[in-house]
């Protein structure tokens, strides 16, 4: 494990360098498909690759950005409920009884313990699954330019689905989302017909997939076991001896924390490996205990 010099600062500067990275690499590619040369038919196969990359790299960016949401917000895009998603949020899960979050460096956090009521509540993966595929439906379309392809001289069909008014229900539409978590990475499937015409030819996109290099479920899974242990604890818990639960890597670390508000706690499980080998800031996943008395960090 790394030492704590360099530890986690400020959270929003976290979400603003990963935002302009992002925003980097998918300029690039809207810029590879605004210069290329579209000729004729010959062209097809090209037309098609560059295309394809330019829609996947969007695609890339809100799936990564969805899953930065669920990390800093304890598995939920909104912990507090956004019909804009479809996030029904914490409440969900407890029954209306308030407050559900606490707030650290304005950030929304669900408890997932609290020693009162004294029950573990937390979102399932497949839950957590169908809340990222309702994210990037959804900002999938924001981010997609179809314009692009427009002023190249195409004529472009794509879907149009008011996804609020069929409650997210993608059954009957052509347009489907599909989000596997995996230990050590994240799989997403579009399924997003786009039919392209120009002079005389024409071709079909419809499937597009990218795969997302973080650890969501190796840290969503200590989250649950570090939950549970507090909880089979009495409402006492000591980290420190059993932090080898928790670091399946060698480069997790669990950092014990204060909300803004006294009676809340944080606890982070932040994974180094993805500041080492594939972003610059390091993975984290978070959430909040209740009344509990908790004890040690995970650090060398």
């Amino acid at each position: 494990m790394v030492g704590t010099k360099g530890q986690i600062t400020i959270f929003f500067v976290i979400g603003i360098v990963i935002l302009v990275i992002f925003t980097f690499i998918l300029n690039i590619q809207k810029e590879q498909v605004e210069n290329f040369n579209y000729g004729g038919v010959t062209q097809n196969n090209e037309n098609s690759k560059m295309i394809k990359n330019y829609v996947e790299s969007c695609l890339k960016y809100v799936s990564e950005e969805g899953l930065w949401k669920l990390g800093m917000q304890g598995g939920y895009i909104n912990p507090e409920g956004d019909l804009f998603y479809g996030e029904d949020g914490a409440d969900e899960f407890y029954k209306g009884r308030t407050p559900s979050t606490t707030y650290m460096n304005g950030i929304s956090v669900p408890y997932y313990l609290d020693s009162q009521s004294y029950e573990v509540s937390y979102p399932s993966l497949d839950e957590i699954e169908k809340k990222l595929e309702r994210y990037i439906i959804v900002e999938f379309e924001k981010c997609l330019d179809l314009s692009t392809f427009e002023k190249q001289g195409f004529e472009v069909i794509a879907p149009i689905i008011d996804y609020h008014s069929i409650n997210f229900n993608l059954r009957r539409t052509k347009v489907d989302s599909n989000v596997i978590i995996g230990l050590n990475e994240v799989n997403v499937i579009l399924e997003y017909p786009l039919n392209f015409k120009k002079e005389g030819y024409e071709f079909m996109i419809s499937n597009f997939k990218v795969d997302i290099p973080i650890r969501f479920g190796e840290l969503y899974n200590a989250a649950i076991l570090l939950s549970n242990n507090i909880y089979n604890s009495y409402v006492y818990y000591d980290v420190e001896p059993e932090c080898y639960l928790y670091d399946t890597n060698d480069l997790t670390n669990l950092f014990y924390k204060k909300s803004d508000y006294d009676y809340w706690d944080i606890i982070q499980l932040v994974d180094y490996s993805t500041y080492e080998s594939k972003y610059v800031q390091s993975y984290i996943f978070q959430f909040a205990i209740k009344n509990i008395g908790f004890v040690g960090e995970c650090h060398e």
